[in-house]
């Protein structure tokens, strides 16, 4: 069998945190394990992590551990008899929870809102046009409708948001460095300086870990080779990117990411809804391995 180059990351979960489906995994060839800090306790974290550490050195191998900062991300309150079937064409009120909007979320969204501006809920399946805002809230019109649930994503596409590291991304990011993370993915980077910014904050903390810096927004695009250079590596997070710029450019961009790694001399990660369909299926779908090929041939590490 010819030797594989690209390695493997699979994202652990409440179920896949067992020893043995660990055991499982790193028997059937995972190189590195991702650990999604956006949900979960660091409580149940750093017991995942021990057991991947423990699984390893019990089958004499190293695998690293990626943990992966939520970032700069919005998310919709808590939503009373959830799901909520939005309608298209629907006027909706966005605006904190305790002022009884439609759909509760943080005040610091509406100040980045302008009329005209689209807001997007679970990773493109819900898009709404902001028609107007006053005190705090803000109307928009249902655009493509459907079921929505407290929690999910939510994307300001055509909103040029700060990049700040919150009180949650610094505690998580002291806790990546007193378990000794192997690498920290960063979320939503922009540009250059928010890779020196997250850096300075494990540098604060007392650590030293490799930043993966996820692009996954239009702004880091236009400064792609900046973020090449001053990241440890890079991740195309097809995901948010998807919806932050036409879909149709997700596999153009791809390969330009990964260009740009090679350019770069920094190993590239390729993301999001690989072999999806084998969390039911117990085969990938013919496009699904067509894309994992190709990500291989793209140059993905």
């Amino acid at each position: 069998m010819a030797e594989r180059r690209a390695k493997i990351m699979a994202t652990l979960g409440p179920v896949s945190r067992d020893e043995g489906v660990l055991r499982s995994l790193i028997r059937a060839g995972v190189d590195l394990f991702r650990l999604n800090l956006s949900h979960g306790t660091q409580e149940q974290h750093r017991e995942t992590i021990r057991r991947v550490r423990r699984v390893a050195e019990e089958e004499s191998v190293h695998l690293p551990v990626v943990l992966d900062l939520m970032g700069p991300r919005y998310r919709l309150g808590t939503i009373p008899d959830e799901p909520r079937l939005l309608s298209s064409n629907q006027e909706v009120v966005l605006g904190p929870g305790s002022s009884g909007a439609d759909l509760p979320v943080e005040e610091g969204i509406i100040e980045h809102l302008e009329s005209g501006e689209r807001v997007v809920i679970d990773g493109g399946l819900i898009e709404l046009r902001v028609e107007s805002k006053a005190g705090g809230r803000a109307r928009a019109r249902v655009v493509n409708g459907g079921p929505v649930k407290t929690r999910k994503g939510i994307n300001l596409p055509d909103s040029n948001l700060p990049f700040e590291i919150s009180e949650k991304d610094r505690s998580d990011i002291v806790f990546a460095v007193a378990e000794g993370a192997d690498y920290l993915a960063a979320s939503y980077v922009g540009a250059a300086s928010h890779v020196e910014l997250i850096r300075s904050a494990v540098a604060g903390a007392g650590g030293r870990i490799p930043i993966i810096a996820k692009l996954e927004r239009a702004t880091a695009i236009e400064c792609l080779h900046d973020i090449a250079e001053a990241a440890d590596g890079l991740m195309v997070a097809r995901g948010d990117l998807g919806v932050e710029v036409p879909l149709s450019t997700v596999p153009v961009l791809q390969k330009k990411i990964i260009a740009a790694g090679q350019l770069a001399g920094r190993p590239v990660i390729v993301a999001t809804q690989m072999l999806e369909s084998m969390i039911e299926q117990p085969r990938p779908t013919r496009a699904e391995a067509t894309d994992v090929a190709n990500a291989v041939f793209d140059g993905a590490d």
